[in-house]
């Protein structure tokens, strides 16, 4: 008679089931212990990821650094004297002269004279240089003059499209519609980067 009611008290003879304990969720400690590991794991990873990122950020902004290299100081020279760079880049421009455009020009929409300058480019340095990077800009009589190209004159607004081997010389047209020919201000950038604007100057 004992054993019935035991058995009765306990859902009809089966051992009564032990309660998960607080805090466990019903997990088994061998699972809850992988998860730890696992959760320990992850976290290490994240932080080493992170660490890499950043090591390889840093490396990246120090080599775009060293590549950009100084940027050489420019001057202002009047037309007809070279200038040159202190990584051995000469640069010279000539005075500007008036010119007949062909019926191909363009850049004369806005008037004013047209005047053409002769750039002449000696690369003293030890690198290949482009020419095509070369650029001006023109203000004249306190106005900014527009740029003319025209192909049957061989008049580009930038150098041509070669490339200069150190000590070779290169010299190419561009030219102005100037509201004065005899007040102009000629900017040339003698590449994208690396080098000071030059201002070549009527005097």
């Amino acid at each position: 008679m004992t054993h019935d009611r035991t058995a009765r008290r306990t859902g009809g003879g089966l051992p009564a089931a032990v309660p998960p304990g607080p805090g466990t969720g019903g997990r088994p400690a061998a699972a809850r212990a992988r998860a730890a590991v696992a959760a320990v794991a992850g976290a290490a990873l994240v932080a080493l990821l992170a660490s890499g990122c950043a090591s390889t950020a840093g490396a990246a902004d120090a080599a775009q650094t060293a590549t950009a290299g100084p940027t050489h100081p420019g001057a202002t020279v009047p037309f007809g004297r070279p200038f040159e760079y202190a990584d051995g880049l000469f640069v010279s421009v000539k005075a500007p002269q008036e010119f007949e455009p062909s019926p191909e020009a363009e850049g004369l929409a806005g008037g004013g004279v047209p005047v053409r300058l002769r750039v002449q480019v000696t690369n003293g340095t030890a690198e290949p240089y482009s020419p095509s990077t070369l650029s001006a800009t023109a203000v004249s009589a306190g106005v900014e003059a527009s740029p003319v190209w025209d192909v049957p004159l061989a008049i580009d607004t930038a150098g041509p499209y070669v490339t200069l081997d150190p000590a070779g010389t290169v010299a190419f047209d561009i030219a102005f519609a100037v509201a004065d020919p005899s007040d102009l201000q000629i900017t040339v950038l003698p590449a994208l980067g690396g080098y000071d604007p030059l201002v070549v100057t009527t005097g």
